[in-house]
């Protein structure tokens, strides 16, 4: 069956939560919310093999000045949403692997004739962690490179936990256990976008720089049991604040900064993040953003594995020039005015 829009939250929702596939950044409200805040339409489409519906592959489409883009989800610096694309059904893991390969073919044709219909200048997909097959994607003319993730398994004692750090990371979340931080709850938004401005102030027009932070308050409004922020604190003073997600025992640690310069504090913050999601049941903690070799030095230290995400593209020649601002072309000023996507 083609590809068919979905409008019907109950159903998609439903879906969503059965499948091992399916995130926070899945669920109806927040699609909605993210639509709202990107400038992008959404379009929730869903594929059926019969008559069950066997997969989700939300898109989100906008025209501006003669440019047309695709996009699952929109770009970071929008959003900040790491990936999205398609959600297949809870039982294509216990398929044969012939039956998976026919279907995610059947999943790129139905999805590029909807694409194709759009006509978009650049399409560009982030699946979840997981979707790693792209062939067909790659067949039918797209570009695929490899991303990555760090998984950490908390289903292990806290002494195993501790061991499994890097011995000048236990040293230095050592060196501050005499100042007695506290590790608790934190909620204003407005400051925290303030801090991540200030320290990424030199990287340019990032997320924090472009967003406004109702779409983060929206979103923990939406999903109180689910998008948490906490910090560390000295007495009344946070040092370094974190906005995470929680959905189907996993931890995404979607959003961090230090608020303070008093002390290096990174390495104890998400210790006693980690402690706190090990404590409350969480299986796994992810700590996505592996592009950039200053974080990584920070993020391997807590002896994570390496998980594989894909990145899936297409341009024509007209949307190479919307490529360009993904490198940072805004000083041109003749591309700053027509891309902004």
């Amino acid at each position: 069956m083609p590809a068919t829009l979905i409008n019907d939250e109950d159903v998609w929702d439903r879906f969503v939560d059965s499948s091992p596939y399916g995130t926070l950044f899945h669920r109806w409200k927040f699609l909605k919310i993210m639509e709202k805040y990107s400038r992008y339409k959404l379009l929730p489409y869903g594929i059926y093999k019969g008559k069950e519906l066997a997969c989700l592959f939300p898109l989100f489409y906008r025209a501006d000045k003669g440019l047309r883009f695709v996009a699952s989800p929109p770009r970071q610096s929008i959003l900040y949403v790491p990936y999205l694309g398609y959600v297949l059904s809870r039982e294509f893991d216990a398929w044969k692997q012939h039956k998976k390969e026919a279907f995610t073919s059947d999943i790129t044709r139905d999805i590029n004739e909807e694409i194709a219909r759009l006509a978009p200048n650049y399409t560009s997909i982030f699946p979840v962690p997981g979707c790693t097959d792209m062939r067909p994607f790659r067949w039918s003319g797209y570009t695929v490179d490899l991303g990555y993730t760090y998984l950490m398994n908390l289903e292990r004692t806290e002494e195993e936990l501790w061991s499994s750090l890097t011995s000048t990371c236990r040293k230095d979340i050592k060196d501050l256990k005499a100042k007695a931080l506290q590790f608790k709850q934190y909620d204003d938004v407005d400051r925290f976008f303030e801090v991540m401005k200030a320290v990424l102030a030199s990287e340019g027009q990032t997320f924090f720089h472009t967003q406004s932070p109702e779409y983060v308050k929206e979103i923990k409004e939406a999903f109180p049991e689910n998008v948490k922020m906490n910090a560390l604190y000295e007495e009344e003073t946070p040092l370094y604040i974190s906005v995470t997600i929680e959905y189907k025992g996993r931890l995404l640690m979607w959003m961090a900064g230090s608020a303070s310069d008093k002390y290096d504090c990174g390495e104890c913050f998400v210790w006693e993040q980690l402690k706190d999601a090990s404590r409350r049941g969480i299986k796994v903690a992810e700590n996505w953003g592996t592009e950039q070799r200053r974080l990584c030095n920070f993020k391997s230290k807590f002896n994570p594995s390496l998980g594989m995400t894909c990145i899936v593209r297409k341009t024509d020649g007209i949307g190479k020039l919307a490529t360009m601002t993904f490198n940072g072309v805004t000083r041109v000023p003749v591309l700053s005015s027509i891309i902004k996507v």
